[in-house]
C-alpha cells in the first residue's frame, strides 16, 4: 500500500488535486504509451531485415523500456484506485 505522502507527491508531479483527477491524468498517460508502443512497433516491423544488429537490438530495448514503463503508470494508477476506495 502506498502512504497518503507518496500519493500527494504523485497528484503534485501529476498537477492534480484529487484521486480522481489523477486516475484521469493517468489513464493519458497509459494511452499516449499505448500509442507509442504501437508506433514503436511499427518501427520495429519495418526494420527489421536491417543489416545493423545494433539497431534491431536497440529498437526491442526501446519497445520493452516502453512495455515496462505502461506497467509502472498501471502499478501507480492502482494505488490511486486503493486509496480512492479507502484502501490506505
Amino acid at each position: 500500500m502506498s502512504g497518503r505522502n507518496e500519493l500527494d507527491r504523485w497528484a503534485k508531479v501529476l498537477g492534480v488535486t484529487n484521486d480522481t483527477e489523477a486516475l484521469a491524468e493517468l489513464g493519458q498517460l497509459r494511452k499516449r504509451l499505448v500509442n507509442l508502443a504501437i508506433a514503436s512497433m511499427g518501427v520495429e516491423r519495418a526494420l527489421a531485415n536491417a543489416p545493423d544488429p545494433e539497431l534491431t537490438a536497440a529498437l526491442s530495448i526501446g519497445h520493452d523500456t516502453g512495455l515496462e514503463l505502461w506497467s509502472r503508470v498501471k502499478g501507480l494508477e492502482l494505488k490511486f484506485v486503493a486509496h480512492e476506495r479507502g484502501g490506505n
